[in-house]
């Protein structure tokens, strides 16, 4: 905020202030002389008229309260009359006091001193709200703390990068420093770059890191401080930004301007969505980032977790020079990503070690979901009274991120026994047609479940009719294991059952079947799709477990002794048998 805005808003404050006091005093004094000691009766009242000297004021107010003033200002009496029926015109006719009667309720009444203040107070906010918004030509200096230092962040502390994007990253650094020698090509100097991907993946990490590597200023905004209730405000701040930084940027340093999530003010014009302040605002970015004024030296990057909402004219050829797509990491960018936080941790030599098999067991994490697993193993280390994170703290994370809070231990025998072999089931099968894929295994309730078998994802899943079978069949073996022991199934399927549904729903809609490549669109057909996947699942779920009842047994009483196993005890025993 500027000196001036300061002292506008200093002088609004004050008078508003004064305004309310000056209510607050003529309130009190109204209502001390509503109750002034001096206060008398009608009745007494009228005596002190008829005795009253020449020279006596009596005045009445238009709500009833009468005074008695002597000659000498020395004698003064207060009392109270019905307003609509006042007897003192009576009381002064063969009297020698001087009478006044005051309309309060007129131009200076209570109600129009009140009616004044609010209009005082309209008045000043809307001058206020003016002086804020910016006038044309006018730079505003109240961000102008936007501008930063270059960060330290450097593309070395960036991880989970493919190598493709990584190449790309470099190619745009090295056209954007070394333009001059890229000229004789026919090659552009670059004027930004659009990066977009699902959340989390450190798109906010490589505008730093692309800044560190130019040597640049680096300008941050999030895309929703442009927007205002007022019009002209977002337009007039992105003015601003671009304003700066081009009188800031030299050939040696140069700047960076960053906007996050873009989207918030790049959206698709038109339609029901339409915004006149958000429009104007993009219209204004799309005037600055076409170079009507030079930005020669000026970098832009965007960045946006959904690319398919950005307005064409945003994203159109030319407009910025790249568009990178920052995805999930795949397993050795996990593994990256691991290594470069751990830095801020203290791990075991052994957890150390083991940051492969994590990095497996993690798909679909992204670089914020890992620094918050660490972040929460670390708290489970430091709840537990250890010095270092172990592996079964990050564990205890993973499970946490995955499945909530632990919640307390079954001890029901039967509901444990129960819940043992129904874990085992899912256990069995899953180590039977996908050996080496399970992470672990546990009977203690955690979220809404009483325990769950934790599989590894593959990074890539071209599965086919059969092994999406199998995988059926994993699903429902704890319904079937807990009929095959107990004669019938509990409740605790319900979710195996909706898992089932989604699976089926899939197979059925892109028409993986056993003998033919066939879509089904009627809708009596698809039913019976449908039902005759579900019931082949649990025929073929039902002979696994027979076959290899044994195993069952053994897998759900470890269960029992241990509550937790992890995926190579499991897959031992299948081995074994």
């Amino acid at each position: 905020m500027s000196r001036g805005d300061k002292m506008k808003t200093k002088y609004l404050v004050i008078s508003v202030l004064a305004f309310f006091i000056f209510i607050g005093i003529y309130s009190t004094q109204k209502n001390m002389q509503r109750s002034n000691p001096s206060s008398i009766t009608v009745s007494e009242f009228k005596e002190k008229i008829q005795k009253a000297p020449k020279g006596t004021t009596i005045t009445e107010t238009y709500d009833g309260i009468v005074t008695y003033v002597s000659k000498d200002k020395k004698t003064f009496f207060v009392t109270h009359v019905n307003p609509n029926k006042s007897p003192i015109g009576e009381y002064i006719e063969d009297s020698q006091v001087t009478y006044k009667f005051v309309k309060e309720g007129g131009l200076f009444g209570n109600g129009f001193l009140i009616l004044l203040g609010v209009f005082l107070l309209f008045v000043l906010l809307s001058a206020a709200n003016r002086n804020r918004q910016p006038q044309p030509g006018q730079v505003q200096k109240k961000d102008s703390k936007l501008v930063y230092e270059t960060p330290e962040v450097s593309l070395a502390d960036v991880g989970g990068l493919n190598q493709e994007t990584k190449t790309e990253l470099m190619q745009i650094i090295d056209l954007f420093k070394n333009h001059e020698k890229a000229k004789s090509l026919g090659i552009k100097k670059p004027k930004g770059a659009l990066l977009y991907g699902p959340p989390g993946t450190g798109k906010t990490l490589i505008a730093k890191a692309i800044a560190k590597e130019l040597n640049a200023v680096f300008f941050a905004k999030s895309a929703s401080s442009f927007m205002e209730m007022y019009v002209g405000v977002g337009s007039g701040r992105v003015r601003e930004i671009f304003q700066i930084a081009r009188s800031v940027a030299t050939d040696e340093k140069p700047s960076l301007i960053f906007i996050d999530e873009i989207d918030a003010i790049a959206k698709k014009r038109g339609g029901r969505n339409s915004h006149e302040e958000r429009e104007n605002t993009l219209n204004e970015l799309l005037k600055e980032l076409d170079g009507v004024e030079s930005n020669e030296n000026v970098f832009f990057i965007a960045a946006t977790n959904l690319y398919d909402s950005l307005d064409d004219a945003f994203k159109r050829s030319g407009r910025i020079s790249n568009e990178l797509y920052i995805g999930l990491p795949e397993e050795q960018g996990r593994l990256e990503i691991l290594q470069i936080h751990k830095k801020d941790y203290k791990l075991s030599e052994s957890t150390d070690k083991e940051l492969p098999t994590v990095a497996k067991s993690i798909r679909g994490y992204s670089g914020a979901d890992i620094e918050e697993m660490y972040s929460k193993a670390a708290k489970h280390a430091f709840n537990e009274g250890k010095e270092e994170i172990e592996l079964v703290d990050i564990q205890h994370a993973i499970d946490r991120m995955v499945l909530g809070t632990q919640n307390q231990k079954l001890l029901d025998n039967d509901v444990q026994k129960r819940v043992a072999y129904h874990e085992a089931g899912h256990a069995l099968i899953q180590a039977l047609t996908f050996p080496n894929s399970i992470r672990k295994a546990t009977i203690i309730p955690r979220g809404g479940a009483l325990g769950f078998v934790a599989p590894i994802p593959k990074e890539i899943d071209l599965a086919t009719h059969e092994e999406l079978m199998d995988r059926l069949a994993m699903i429902v073996a704890g319904g079937v294991a807990e009929r095959e022991i107990f004669g019938m199934h509990s409740v605790g399927v319900g979710g195996d059952v909706r898992q089932a549904r989604q699976l089926i729903d899939a197979i059925v809609e892109i028409g993986v079947f056993e003998k033919d490549f066939e879509l089904i669109y009627e809708t009596k057909e698809i039913e019976k799709a449908k039902q005759h996947l579900f019931k082949s699942a649990v025929l073929r779920s039902t002979d696994y477990i027979k076959t290899h009842i044994n195993i069952l047994h053994k897998i759900a009483k470890a269960l029992i002794e241990k509550e937790t196993l992890d995926g190579e005890e499991i897959q031992q025993m299948v081995k074994i048998t």
